[in-house]
């Protein structure tokens, strides 16, 4: 980077003697444009770091007829539209230009002519150097109040601060106002202060507007002489040389950075941070991000860097440095970011430094942050986000700050509440404070209500109010679901948020499923109970299941093996035998088998009943297994024709009617009855030859009792003892 040495401090050098001179000595012959371009480029070349691109124009009447078309022309794209503008501009060829600005060409030529304006360099018209031409500036002031797009207005402000006149001013001077957005309030102070070089009245609306209506009705004489134009349009073309130089740094130290390798970008990146360009720091700031979002690792050198440039001249570079600060340091505020802050006083950069110091809250900090909250600038919203975060820390202790902080709050309330304001109102408010907070649950915006419902859902004594409210309010479901849970995370609660009705039927069910996933697991079984549908019940102790077996040593193994259990059981109700064993797959091996009796049994029958199901008789827990278990398996595989319902059929007769009593015998024979059709197909299906498997029952070979005997009074052959 030594070529970067000598430019910068030839440039500076360039700067420093080219201060106003006396008028004994004239004016100064500064350096020509010309000389610090071909000494840069020289200098860039010998380095081997930039290769010069010089492009040919030949600026002829088919040039600028075509150039007017590609500006007016509804289908050239926002590129083509820049390009034509300053072709146009440096032509001199005004006719198009005004016309783009007009109302009647489309609103993108307008916005495009003002862009390249903004972007103009000096050009020469007979020998002198010229700006802008004054034909634009009543079209460009047009522009500014015709359209509406904050990106629009920006463009058209930064295009007037080349006309240094009380018309262009004066249409500046709107747009500072409280009623436009930040963006644009940003550009007109900016705007101003180079249009008439006030520095020192900031971003202070009050300020400029005593100024201006102080000094507008002037002679034009003590006009000139106060804004001393010469002054200014010299300036502006040394500024405009100076960026032209700072856009070939810029660019260069862009393509350099892209040939580095990646291990190797840190220091580089911290050099460009320290530079006295402002533009390769802006650039080096973007790069460290885009290093961030590409998840590559910056090193320490940046981190130092990035704290250096809080103290930047530039407010916008302070902000970007407090950001990465506050990126690189992750939950470790940098005591400089909070020395920053207290000395800060651009909104712009306090912001950011706000935002970064949210993340863990000080006392230091909150102080800051009071004075912020009561200044309506653009930082009263991240200050307030500071001051909520520390009370929901408990660092508002003092009741002098909590005062301070409660009455600032209530002021900003009055104008313009926010979600941020309302759950600080809650949170350090009295009870006058809350029910104001109460009252925005009926408020018009989302937002506002979504605040008041957070605000006041960790306190109990509103738990009946946000129940009421969601209950008219879809949209307040998350909220209701947050305060059941922290106030009633039973059974009873999850059959209160179950009967309130979300915005979409997906939104209902996550909220019912984190809600389950929260509650203990003795009412989650309790709740099972409770529920009809065996796919709520399945869902609640699948949820209930999978929160104990993340942390095992939360409950006991007899609560653990009782929630298997039922999970095991509702899942052979919903027909899912494989379900049930899943539920249960390992449970029982590492377990003694003198404890837990009962819970041990549940899960046996079930796995046994799962096995009968999906006719694994050799299974060791279908050994145990009792006939009440057999005969509903047999029931199922017949309802569902699977083919080993006769072996269980056989099974059965074979090994336990004896065993059996008379009202399982009598469930038997009410089963065979039941299914006689399915009941043969699947001993056919079984074993072809053998006899049918329904003379086991009715003692007839091949023929089931004849319904029109049984309709004559006939009893049918007696179920076999």
């Amino acid at each position: 980077m030594i070529f970067q040495s000598r430019v910068h401090s030839s440039v500076l050098k360039n700067r420093k003697n080219s201060g106003r001179p006396s008028r004994a000595e004239g004016f100064v012959r500064r350096p020509r444009p010309a000389a610090i371009l071909i000494t840069l480029i020289a200098t860039l070349t010998c380095q081997g770091l930039f290769a010069p691109v010089v492009e040919a124009r030949q600026n002829t009447d088919e040039r600028n007829q075509d150039a007017a078309a590609t500006l007016l022309a509804e289908d050239a794209t926002d590129e083509q539209r820049l390009a034509a503008a300053r072709s146009l501009l440096v032509a001199r060829r005004l006719p198009p230009l005004i016309e783009a600005l007009s109302g009647e060409a489309p609103a993108s030529s307008g916005i495009a002519v003002a862009a390249a304006i903004r972007q103009q360099r000096p050009t020469r018209v007979n020998g002198a150097v010229a700006g802008a031409p004054d034909e634009l500036l009543q079209p460009l002031i047009s522009l500014l109040e015709r359209v509406d797009s904050s990106q629009h207005k920006v463009i058209a402000l930064e295009a007037l601060t080349v006309y240094p006149t009380r018309d262009a001013i004066r249409a500046v001077m709107s747009c500072i106002g409280t009623e436009h957005p930040a963006p644009v309030r940003l550009a007109a102070f900016n705007a101003l202060r180079r249009q008439t070089g006030q520095e020192q009245l900031g971003t202070d609306v009050e300020r400029w507007t005593n100024w201006w209506n102080e000094v507008q009705w002037l002679p034009e004489g003590d006009w000139r002489n106060l804004l001393a134009r010469a002054q200014a349009q010299r300036a502006a073309r040394l500024e405009q040389e100076r960026n032209a130089l700072a856009d070939r740094i810029v660019e260069t130290h862009r393509r350099l950075y892209a040939a580095t390798p990646h291990t190797d970008r840190s220091p580089l990146l911290a050099q460009m941070m320290r530079d006295e360009l402002p533009g390769l720091r802006r650039l080096a700031f973007e790069l460290a991000d885009r290093e961030l979002l590409n998840a590559r690792p910056l090193g320490e050198s940046v981190l130092a860097a990035a704290v250096e440039r809080l103290a930047d001249d530039a407010p916008e570079i302070r902000a970007v440095a407090a950001t990465l600060a506050g990126n690189l340091a992750g939950a470790v505020i940098h005591p400089r970011v909070l020395e920053a802050l207290e000395r800060e006083q651009d909104p712009q950069a306090a912001t950011a430094m706000l935002s970064v110091a949210a993340r863990r809250p000080d006392g230091a900090g909150v102080r800051v942050a009071l004075k912020w909250l009561d200044s309506g600038h653009l930082a009263a919203t991240p200050a307030a986000e500071l001051l909520l975060a520390a009370a929901e820390r408990g660092l508002l202790i003092s009741p002098r700050e909590r005062n301070a902080v409660r009455v600032a709050v209530r002021r900003r309330m009055e104008t313009s509440p926010t979600p941020v304001l309302v759950r600080l109102l809650g949170v350090i408010g009295d009870s006058e404070d809350r029910d104001r907070v109460a009252e925005m649950l009926e408020s018009p915006s989302l937002e506002i209500r979504l605040a008041a419902a957070d605000a006041l859902a960790p306190l109990p004594e509103w738990f009946d109010r946000i129940i009421s409210v969601a209950r008219n309010d879809p949209e307040l479901h998350a909220m209701a679901r947050r305060s059941i849970t922290l106030h009633r995370p039973t059974a009873e609660g999850w059959l209160l948020l179950r009967s309130i009705d979300a915005a979409t039927e997906q939104d209902a069910r996550e909220s019912l499923d984190r809600l389950s996933g929260l509650i203990g697991p003795r009412e989650a079984l309790r709740l099972a109970e409770s529920l009809d549908d065996p796919g709520e019940r399945v869902a609640l102790l699948e949820l209930r299941r999978n929160a104990a077996m993340e942390r095992p040593g939360l409950i006991s193994i007899r609560l653990q093996l009782r929630l298997a259990a039922a999970l095991a059981e509702a899942r052979l109700i919903l027909g899912e035998p494989d379900g049930a064993l899943e539920a249960t797959d390992g449970l029982l091996e590492s377990l003694p088998p003198e404890k837990y009796r009962s819970g041990r049994r549940r899960i046996a029958e079930a796995r046994a009943a799962a096995h009968l199901w999906l006719g694994s008789l050799e299974a060791p827990e279908v050994a145990e297994a009792p006939p009440s278990l057999w005969l509903e398996a047999l029931e199922r595989c017949i309802a569902d024709s699977l083919e080993h319902a006769s072996d269980l059929l056989v099974h059965i007769e074979g090994a336990l009617l004896e065993a059996m009593s008379e009202s399982e015998i009598e469930r038997f024979r009410t089963i065979v009855d039941r299914f006689p059709a399915a009941l043969r197909a699947t001993g056919e299906a079984a074993d072809a030859g053998d006899v049918d498997p329904t003379e086991r029952v009715t003692g007839e070979t091949g023929r089931r009792p004849d319904s029109s005997r049984v309709a004559d009074g006939d009893e049918p052959d007696q179920f076999p003892n």
